[in-house]
């Protein structure tokens, strides 16, 4: 993985998408970064990763100074310390795995305190006793964590095997 004109971070919480259905984790962060006014201090670039080019997506209509978008970004709210990743394409087939395990070493090795990643399951994985409920739902790395999240409203995420791929489904 390679960084890009990357502003150096110490302990922040960091936010980042997975690419999933309906881009989901994509658009929380995309508000995020919006509502915070974070900026742009650094690009990634994984071989991993399908690359991407685009307009800038939060410069407003009158904007003279404009960055592109691309595969993955870094943007820092400085009021809050988050650092925020917005990954925009999907990791190539047959590379997630390469690509999650370059990520969890990049990220180890900037010492970001937390991370949290944003996404979204197929509605067709849940029970129809689920559709009545809310569907925000986390996967929590112990107790506490998990606590915290269901003083925000989140349901714990079940983990189930389904023969040889193990996937997160609230509902099997």
């Amino acid at each position: 993985m390679l960084i890009i004109s990357y502003a150096h971070s110490s302990r922040s919480p960091t936010p980042q998408p997975a690419v999933t259905i309906g881009t989901v984790g994509q658009l929380a962060v995309d508000l995020l970064i919006a509502t915070l006014k974070a900026q742009l201090v650094g690009y990634l670039e994984d071989p991993d990763v399908l690359p991407v080019v685009g307009a800038d997506p939060y410069a407003p209509p009158t904007a003279t100074q404009l960055h592109m978008a691309a595969s993955l970004e870094v943007y820092h709210a400085s009021p809050h310390n988050l650092y925020i990743i917005q990954q925009r394409a999907p990791a190539a087939p047959g590379r997630q795995h390469a690509f999650a395990t370059s990520m969890v070493s990049w990220i180890d090795s900037q010492h970001f305190e937390k991370v949290v990643l944003l996404g979204s399951v197929p509605a067709a994985l849940r029970r129809d006793a689920d559709l009545m409920e809310d569907s925000v739902r986390a996967l929590a790395l112990d107790a506490a964590q998990q606590a915290v999240a269901t003083q925000y409203g989140c349901m714990p995420l079940e983990v189930v095997l389904d023969g040889d791929w193990p996937f997160v489904s609230s509902t099997l």
